[in-house]
């Protein structure tokens, strides 16, 4: 009881220890995924912005050079008169930016005046005033090519890694949310239900936004954790697979260990059996003068050698479980005739056997030999044919025996018509210490090492043992010998 309790709480210890590497793996893996979201994010939000400078760069290309003066004090850069349009100018200083455009008549309107913080990125300012004033000075003349933006979009994606395309691209009015363009039909759009928009204000003055709407980012993501995903996947299965054969393992020798306490326990009394009777034989021969009556010494010496043979058998039994341990196990293999080994068997068990046994033999051809090893061969045959008897209810029991020979095999068959065996037995009566429950046969003998000792003599040979049965019809071995 200690050992199964103590058992338990090893089980325990392990689901429990397995179930927080799992647990924790999987909040790991969870935040993993937030963050690498949010990196994903920022990056098409930085590829979306920069599409915009190209986008904006191919509609300059026909336009004139920016003319750039640089002054110690004060950056001044003179925007594009674009065929009569306002002329856009940015004054950035030290402390502030003024973006405003000049009409033909030398008015001066400010567009947007913004206070520079010292520590801020001093440069990034003046790149963002200049695109504004681009955008104010040139989309009027030259509208952006939405189509064109798209198609850039998707590059500077790829460009980045993110294997992912934009669905479309709009140009939308950020304070109202008007669409203004789009590159895609508006049937199109309605077609399209999944989708993520992101949003990037070019033009704050003129409240002009992109709208750039991509699939959704779980798929991307998760390609991205693929391989963290495997290998935390792998490291879940193998501790779970070793959980389980452990289990398996433990379950299995605690089986073998009850089945090894049963064997010892019949072993045990078996031994004692023809011991006690012997010895009661000859005690009696010895302090009560039966010996003097030739009749009743006889009978009392018969005991005695049916007594001995039985201890014997057991004990070549035990013997046969040991040298079949053995790797070193070498088999003494010769040509057998198969007729004459069986007529033998035959007559020997219609000798000791209280029943009358009707044995049912066909050999073909009838001087078919099997090369095998003589004392096992032997062994294996026997140990079939005392199945055959104990599990068989009849008076006069019917044992067929066929051997024959298919091309290069040799085919042994031996077949009765006792109680059979349950289909969920057959696949254990093959494993030491097994045996299969009685049922209504009462003072059936056995250590559940008969079959095992079969299977394993036949392997060692180079063969193979099948089992057919069924519940009340009785049971077919059939044994295949390679020659």
């Amino acid at each position: 009881m200690k050992s199964i309790s103590k058992f338990k709480w090893v089980a325990a210890i392990i689901i429990g220890s397995i179930s927080l590497l799992f647990l924790f793996n999987l909040y790991y893996l969870v935040g993993l995924y937030g963050s690498i979201k949010v990196e994903t994010k920022q990056t098409i939000l930085s590829c979306i912005q920069k599409a915009d400078l190209e986008e904006i760069y191919s509609r300059l290309k026909t336009e004139k050079k920016n003319q750039k003066h640089i002054d110690n004090k004060v950056t001044y850069v003179q925007g594009l008169d674009l065929e009569g349009s306002d002329t856009v100018k940015s004054i950035v200083t030290k402390d502030k930016s003024i973006l405003y455009s000049t009409d033909k008549n030398g008015k001066q309107k400010i567009i947007k005046k913004t206070s520079i913080n010292k520590n801020g990125d001093y440069f990034t300012k003046i790149f963002e005033e200049l695109r504004m004033g681009i955008h104010v000075g040139l989309d009027p003349i030259y509208p952006i090519n939405i189509a064109l933006y798209d198609s850039i979009v998707n590059v500077e994606l790829k460009g980045k890694g993110l294997m992912t395309q934009t669905l479309y691209s709009e140009i939308i009015n950020n304070k109202t949310g008007k669409v203004i363009s789009s590159s895609l039909p508006l049937d199109s759009v309605r077609l399209i239900k999944t989708k993520v928009p992101y949003t990037y204000v070019f033009n704050e003055q003129g409240g002009r936004a992109y709208r750039v709407y991509l699939p959704l980012l779980t798929t991307l993501i998760l390609r991205q954790m693929w391989g963290i995903l495997l290998s935390t996947a792998l490291i879940v299965f193998i501790l779970g697979f070793a959980f389980c054969y452990f289990i398996r393992t433990v379950m299995r020798q605690k089986s073998l260990e009850e089945m090894k306490d049963d064997f010892t326990n019949n072993m045990t009394h078996e031994l004692k059996t023809p011991i006690s009777v012997t010895y009661s034989a000859i005690d009696t021969l010895l302090h009560f003068k039966q010996g003097d009556n030739k009749e009743k010494r006889n009978s009392y010496l018969q005991i005695c050698i049916d007594q001995l043979t039985q201890l014997s058998s057991l004990v070549e039994q035990i013997l046969s479980m040991s040298a079949e341990r053995r790797k070193t196990l070498i088999l003494n293999k010769e040509k057998i005739s198969m007729k004459t080994l069986l007529d033998q068997l035959i007559t020997l068990y219609q000798m000791k056997s209280d029943r009358k046994i009707n044995f049912q033999l066909q050999v073909v051809p009838s001087n078919l030999t099997m090369n095998a090893d003589p004392i096992h061969w032997k062994n294996i045959i026997s140990n079939l044919i005392d199945n055959a008897l104990k599990y068989s209810e009849e008076e006069v029991p019917a044992i067929e025996i066929q051997c024959s020979q298919r091309e290069h095999e040799a085919v042994f068959v031996i077949r009765d018509h006792g109680i059979g065996i349950a289909l969920e037995n057959q696949k254990h009566i093959f494993e030491k210490f097994y045996r299969v429950p009685h049922g209504n046969v009462q003072n059936v003998k056995g250590y559940g090492l008969g079959l095992f000792y079969v299977k394993t003599m036949v392997e060692k040979h180079g063969g193979s043992i099948v089992v057919k049965s069924a519940l009340n019809e009785g049971t077919r071995f059939m044994i295949i010998l390679p020659q």
